[in-house]
């Protein structure tokens, strides 16, 4: 995927929905971090690290992630964050 002004703006559209869907079904505290870019089979997908924020301090984790569709901007594994080990076995 080359680094057009088109694909900013598609990762661009993608934070802002993981960052909507964060805050609804996570948690208001929880943002999306940078993404990378993944290939998985014949599919590109963005995904954004789950990160902890405060106004006081740096943001924490990554607690997890999500993925998304770099193509049609469709939220990827039904809808859920993907946590960490680090947070499943505490």
């Amino acid at each position: 995927m080359a680094n057009s002004s088109r694909d900013i703006q598609k990762e661009r559209a993608a934070r802002r929905k993981v960052a909507r869907w964060l805050a609804e079904n996570v948690g208001d505290m929880v943002m999306p971090g940078p993404a990378t870019i993944i290939h998985k089979a014949e599919q590109l997908i963005w995904r954004f690290p789950a990160m902890i924020g405060s106004p006081f301090r740096e943001p924490q984790g990554p607690v997890g992630h999500v993925n998304v569709d770099a193509e049609s901007g469709m939220i990827l594994s039904s809808s859920t964050l993907v946590l960490t080990d680090e947070i499943i076995h505490k």
